[in-house]
This record gives structure tokens, C-alpha cells and sequence, in this order.
């Protein structure tokens, strides 16, 4: 009787031990991804892929949340100016606002030395003038070959005091765009010029119109226009549109500039002929505002010499 309950017993406990095994095997075809099951291979392969792109999207999420506040840094510098509030926007990562913080206080710094500068140099400008116009007064009668010998040189004291004062206002002045047509624009600054004696020129003008800073831009157009006049004898206007650009074109009839120093001559008080600037009259600034002007109304400023002379481009994109 023993024998036979114990003989049932062993039958029942063999299927379980036999589902028991089957699990494990599967478990171990599951882990070690057995070829002998391409459905468990398939959906492991399928987890593994889901896994990869969930922790490339994941890194690719944390890297835009951290560039991002650097980038909106790269376009406040781009766009700071001395003149300005503070450009740098404080958010994002904690170390990205310590950063902008700390670059805003530079501003304000270098800000309040350049407004300091500026101050000197309106001060030191208008301090001279009024010696300067005693001179011109005390000229006025003495004997004409005095005169002829003194007046280029209070004429160019003038100058220097003017493009000083110029230069050092630019660094801390705020640009104020306004549309203007520009063939208009320089069709006045033809007419002014013409009632001075002076010969400007106007070739062939576009009527487009632009959004800039009127009163920078006739600063340039000036600068450009003496230059010309003071070096060339002649000065041409131009304004041209061409690929989606505008043209402003200053050409003069003198002998030019050549191209490896027209860097150096971009730089405060550097002339190409110190000799031949002092009988001209020139400072040795006025490529520097101009070039300065170009920089804060964002133009294309170029250099080119030609059979005529050299022609100096302002390109508005």
C-alpha cells in the first residue's frame, strides 16, 4: 500500500518539476539571448535600441539646457555697448548666472572709465577752444604772412579737438535707428557740401530704403567725403543695390592707400604720410571713426584701389 501512495506522489511532483525546468531554461535562453529562441532575441534587441535613444535623448535635453543660456550670453555680448544697461541676461545653470553676473559688473565698470574718458576729453576739448578762438581773434589783425603761417595750424587744432571729442563720445553712445532713404540722404549731403564751394559728386544712386542711425551714418559719410577732398581733390557718391545689399560707395581721385596699411590707418592717430597729413590738415582719426561707425550700425566697411584712387565701401546687409 506504501508503495503505491508513493508511486502517486512521484507522478504528480514530475510535471511540476518538469514546468520548473522548462521556466528555467527559458530564463536562461531570456538572459544569454539564445539564438535557439529569435523571439526573446528579437525583443531583447528591441529593449537595448529603446534604452540607447532614451539615454542619447536625455543627454541631448541636458546639453540644450545647459547651451542654451551660454548662447543667449554669446548674442548679449555681440550686442552690448558701452552706452547701454547691463546686456547679460542672469539665468539658466547656477554657474551660468554667477558667470553673467560677474561679466555685467565688468560692464558697468569699463562703462563708468569710459564715460569717465569721455568727460576728460569734452572738458580738455572745451578748455582749449577758448585759447584757441583768442588766437583766431588775435589773427584776425596781424600782418597777412603771420597769418597764412598760423591759421593751418589752429585750423588743424580745430580738427584734432572735433575728431577727439567725436572718437571719445562713440564709445559710450547709443544707436538710434530710424528708416531713411538713402538716395535722398545723400542728395543732402550733396547740397550741403556744395554750399561750402566743395566738389561732391553723385553718380548713379538706388532709392532704397534703410533702417540706421542717421546721425552716425552722416558722421561716416563726412569723415569719408574730407578724406577724399583733403587727399583726392574730387569726391564720387554712390549708392548701389546688389544681391540683397545696399551699397553706400565714397571714390576719390587721389593716389590711395595701400592695402597693408589700411589696418594700421584704422587705429587712433595713425597717418600714412606724417608729412603730407600736416599740410592736408588731417588728424589721423578719421578712419578710425569710421571705422568705429561701421562697427555699431553693423556695415561692411571695405577698401579697394583703382586706376582713379581709392574707393571705400559701406555695405548695409
Amino acid at each position: 500500500m506504501g508503495t503505491a501512495v508513493d508511486a502517486m506522489n512521484d507522478a504528480e511532483r514530475r510535471p511540476s518539476l518538469r514546468t520548473a525546468a522548462v521556466d528555467e531554461k527559458a530564463s536562461m535562453r531570456w538572459a544569454s539571448g539564445s539564438k535557439d529562441d529569435p523571439v526573446h532575441e528579437e525583443w531583447r534587441r528591441r529593449i537595448i535600441i529603446a534604452f540607447g535613444l532614451a539615454w542619447v535623448l536625455l543627454v541631448w535635453t541636458v546639453a540644450r539646457r545647459v547651451s542654451r543660456p551660454v548662447e543667449a550670453l554669446a548674442r548679449s555680448a555681440e550686442a552690448a555697448q558701452l552706452g547701454g544697461s547691463a546686456p547679460f541676461l542672469v539665468a539658466g545653470p547656477l554657474e551660468v548666472q554667477k558667470a553673467a553676473a560677474a561679466i555685467n559688473a565688468m560692464h558697468a565698470r569699463i562703462a563708468a572709465q569710459a564715460t569717465e574718458r569721455m568727460r576728460l576729453m569734452a572738458a580738455l576739448a572745451h578748455d582749449l577752444r577758448t585759447p584757441v578762438t583768442a588766437l583766431q581773434l588775435r589773427l584776425s589783425s596781424a600782418s597777412p604772412k603771420l597769418r597764412d603761417r598760423m591759421q593751418p595750424d589752429l585750423d588743424r587744432m580745430g580738427i584734432l579737438m572735433d575728431d577727439s571729442l567725436a572718437l571719445a563720445r562713440l564709445e559710450t553712445v547709443e544707436v538710434e535707428r530710424s528708416p531713411i532713404e538713402l538716395g535722398e540722404f545723400v542728395r543732402s549731403v550733396q547740397v550741403d557740401r556744395q554750399e561750402r564751394g566743395q566738389q561732391i559728386e553723385v553718380g548713379a544712386v538706388a532709392h532704397v530704403m534703410i533702417e540706421t542711425d542717421a546721425a552716425l551714418l552722416r558722421r561716416a559719410l563726412d569723415n569719408l567725403l574730407d578724406n577724399a577732398l583733403r587727399y583726392g581733390l574730387l569726391a564720387v557718391v554712390s549708392v548701389e543695390s546688389r544681391r540683397g545689399e545696399t551699397v553706400l560707395r565714397v571714390q576719390d581721385h587721389g593716389p590711395g592707400i595701400p592695402i597693408d596699411e589700411i589696418g594700421r590707418l584704422m587705429r587712433p592717430f595713425e597717418v600714412l604720410d606724417p608729412a603730407r597729413s600736416k599740410s592736408c590738415g588731417g588728424s589721423g582719426l578719421g578712419l578710425s571713426i569710421v571705422a568705429d561707425i561701421a562697427r555699431k550700425l553693423e556695415l561692411g566697411l571695405a577698401f579697394e584701389n583703382g586706376p582713379r584712387g581709392l574707393t571705400v565701401e559701406l555695405t548695409f546687409a
